[in-house]
Order: C-alpha cells, then sequence, then structure tokens
C-alpha cells in the first residue's frame, strides 16, 4: 500500500504471520486463531509492517524493490522473534 500525508509518500508492505503462517487477510488470520485456539490451545502471532519512505517523484518500483531487498534479509531472522 502507498500512504500519503501531504507530500510525504510511504510504501508499506503488512501481513499477519502466525506459527509459520502469512496471512495477508485479517480475516483468514482470525479464523486461523479461532481454529488453532480450539485444536490447540494456541492464540500467539504478529503483525508484521515494513515501512519505506518515497522521495519526491520516486517511482514505486523503486520502493518496492528497496523493500524487497530489505525482506530478503529480514526474513531469515523473523521466525526467531515470531512463535512457530
Amino acid at each position: 500500500a502507498v500512504i500519503q500525508k501531504g507530500v510525504a509518500r510511504q510504501l508499506v508492505y503488512y501481513w499477519f504471520q502466525q506459527r509459520g503462517t502469512a496471512f495477508t487477510s485479517a480475516y483468514a488470520a482470525k479464523i486461523d486463531t479461532l481454529w488453532e485456539s480450539v485444536t490447540r490451545g494456541r492464540t500467539d502471532g504478529a503483525l508484521v509492517r515494513v515501512v519505506t519512505a518515497m522521495d519526491q517523484g520516486e517511482p514505486v518500483s523503486a520502493s518496492d524493490e528497496r523493500l524487497v531487498n530489505f525482506l530478503r534479509a529480514a526474513l531469515v531472522t523473523l521466525p526467531s522473534y515470531v512463535p512457530e
């Protein structure tokens, strides 16, 4: 998503990470949480949000590339912070 306030723009990626699964839908994440709470007694998870500022006139593709490069490195360590 691209968010904007005045002339400041940011590109935002966000998803729900729960027990090794990524959900882009809040409803799917809630259904999974309900199922896991009934079957395994677990309700843990995380909302992961990654943001980068966009310079004026910068195309979304350049910001997207920056976030993708960051996520390639960050996703290696994410499991140590989010329960599986």
